[in-house]
């Protein structure tokens, strides 16, 4: 029995361990309600090989599921959040965009969002990274 005992503490604290150690960016944002400062970075590629790249610098502020981007010129977009494992999608102004989590720290995020398409045998590739830094 004592043996049966501590195999269910130990396994107990290993669950925990990893439970505490998640990236669930649900539970880093849920607590860190506010502002983060943004980098941005677009790039556009074609056939692999990288066509233009963009970046923007900007901040988002996150309220409960609400979040507002200003970007560096001073305009800003609206909208709303939700995370899910290894997921955050934002709603702004309308549209909806699924990034997945890279890294999900107390002081700095990093998501990616990457669409392809194939048009006339070319295969155009759009990504979208947002690094956040507290």
């Amino acid at each position: 029995m004592k043996k049966f005992l501590s195999s269910l503490v130990a396994m107990i604290a290993i669950a925990l361990l990893f439970t505490a150690c998640s990236k669930s960016p649900d539970k880093v944002l849920d607590r860190k309600d506010g502002k983060w400062d943004a980098v941005i970075t677009m790039t556009y590629l074609i056939d692999g090989v990288v066509d233009e790249t963009e970046v923007e610098v900007g901040t988002f502020i996150f309220n409960d599921r609400n979040v507002t981007l200003i970007s560096s010129d001073g305009s800003s977009e609206t909208g709303t959040w939700s995370a899910n494992k290894d997921q955050v999608t934002l709603v702004l102004d309308g549209g909806g965009l699924v990034f997945e989590v890279l890294q999900s720290k107390k002081k700095a995020q990093e998501w990616e969002m990457i669409e392809k398409e194939t048009y006339q045998g070319s295969v155009f590739e759009y990504k979208l990274n947002i690094k956040l830094t507290r």
